[in-house]
């Protein structure tokens, strides 16, 4: 029935953990539940007596009967109870059992469970993972070799377009200027059939090679297009090996910082504690002293 009470109020705020306020409210609700589980024995132990007395009538009751051992056990529960309500009393006072003004407790900023620093008190880490355009150069600049960029296919296109343009462009112009003979030879009279089969013969070998050249101008910017993306590519690679040694060294020194202060935490504890256990020595030693004063007082005659 004496159970232990548990502490209710858990603020966020580690600092108000130990206030003088918080202890009080604890107090309250303390002696709250101790006055319910006193008057759960006495019920008890009034329903005994009644027992007793229905059986025995009121006098003499028989001291031998096994209600007295349960009301005398109940009855020391109840005693030890009156106890603890007293010393909650108290501590609703801000007072120790023994009178004196309740000290402020140690506030740690550590975690219970893992013994870090709670988050609110340290600094977090840099997470590039969460970074949209860090994962975006990272993904452009972690591709294979080779691979293209969509730079380099929007460029491929435009490429691609300009030498079909100059294809068709390279064949007008033959096919004009092969025209323009035919026009020349049909005014002096002189357009036989062999004349006309040279015109187009030349006309054929004039558009290969205009085809061939503007292929060979192809191949040579399809190649300056590559080569720069690739050159690119590394480039990027080694700016963001870079930047990851830049993180990793941010990161390291963040670590660092909340390992500092973590020490300077459980330092600051053991500081506080070597405090408390220093005032309870001198408090022993002072009590030792006044009783041996005080049982030392008489003399011989």
């Amino acid at each position: 029935m004496a159970g232990e009470i548990k502490t209710q109020v858990q603020p966020k705020n580690p600092f108000a953990n130990n206030s003088l306020e918080i202890v009080k409210k604890n107090a309250i609700m303390e002696e709250q539940q101790l006055l319910q589980q006193q008057q759960a024995i006495n019920k008890q132990i009034a329903d005994l007596r009644g027992q007793l007395t229905a059986f025995y009538g009121q006098n003499p009751v028989n001291p031998n009967a096994p209600q007295n051992s349960q009301i005398a056990s109940l009855e020391a529960q109840s005693a030890s109870l009156d106890g603890r309500i007293s010393q909650a009393r108290q501590k609703q006072s801000g007072l120790n059992p023994d009178g004196t003004p309740i000290a402020p407790g140690w506030t740690s900023l550590t975690d219970d469970q893992s013994g870090l620093l709670l988050d609110q008190y340290k600094l977090s880490e840099l997470d590039p993972t969460q970074w949209d355009a860090y994962q975006q150069l990272k993904k452009e600049n972690m591709r294979a070799p080779g691979t293209q960029s969509a730079w380099t296919q929007i460029q491929l296109q435009k490429q691609a377009a300009e030498e079909a343009a100059a294809k068709d462009a390279a064949a007008k112009q033959g096919m004009s200027a092969n025209s323009q003979a035919m026009a020349q030879l049909q005014m002096r009279g002189g357009m036989g059939s062999g004349a006309s089969t040279s015109l187009a013969r030349d006309m054929q070998r004039n558009l290969l090679a205009q085809r061939q050249g503007v292929q060979r101008q192809g191949i040579t910017a399809r190649l300056g297009i590559s080569t720069a993306d690739e050159e690119a590519r590394q480039k990027g690679l080694g700016q963001l090996t870079g930047y990851e040694m830049d993180i990793g060294k941010q990161n390291k020194n963040i670590q660092q910082y909340n390992l500092g202060n973590l020490l300077k935490e459980a330092e600051g504890q053991r500081a506080w504690q070597q405090q408390q256990y220093s005032e309870k020595m001198k408090a022993w030693a002072a009590e030792k002293e006044s009783q041996a004063t005080s049982g030392g007082g008489g003399g011989g005659k």
